[in-house]
């Protein structure tokens, strides 16, 4: 009895790997903010008025 491997087609390769990368971003994204909130120096410059 022989097994048939079926291959994966590539729209669907490339949306596993946007899954994959979308997961990735989304840590990267949390941990930046996190530390942002422990550090709000940073955030004075984009909240100050324009001169």
């Amino acid at each position: 009895m022989s097994v048939v491997v079926r291959r994966r087609s590539q729209p669907t390769r490339a949306a596993d790997l946007a899954v994959v990368a979308l997961g990735r971003l989304e840590v990267l994204v949390r941990n930046r903010l996190k530390r942002l909130q422990r550090r709000p120096g940073p955030l004075d410059g984009f909240t100050a008025a324009p001169a």
